[in-house]
């Protein structure tokens, strides 16, 4: 009988916060994800054109290139240093 009674009155308290403070974040995040989309209307506009995709991947592919290159001759520079100090001291 005690259980029919802690659910007639709402049920257990701790259960009961906890399914408030899920439902709370999942309204939350759906709020967020709401917020953020495209309307129905405009997907047309938002979308890319397959020339756009290509120049887009052409970027990010010059982009990662760029990094790479930067990234070689920081670690050459670097590796200088490492090899002109290392003969300065066994000078």
């Amino acid at each position: 009988m005690q259980t029919q009674g802690t659910a007639l009155g709402g049920g257990a308290p701790g259960l009961n916060a906890s399914s408030t403070a899920h439902l709370a974040k999942t309204n939350s995040e759906t709020n967020v994800y709401v917020a953020s989309a495209i309307p129905w209307s405009g997907c047309s506009e938002a979308s890319a054109n397959p020339r756009e995709i290509d120049e887009t991947k052409t970027a990010l592919e010059k982009a990662a290139d760029k990094r790479l290159i930067e990234e070689k001759k920081a670690a050459i520079t670097q590796r200088t240093k490492l090899q002109a100090g290392t003969r300065r001291a066994a000078d």
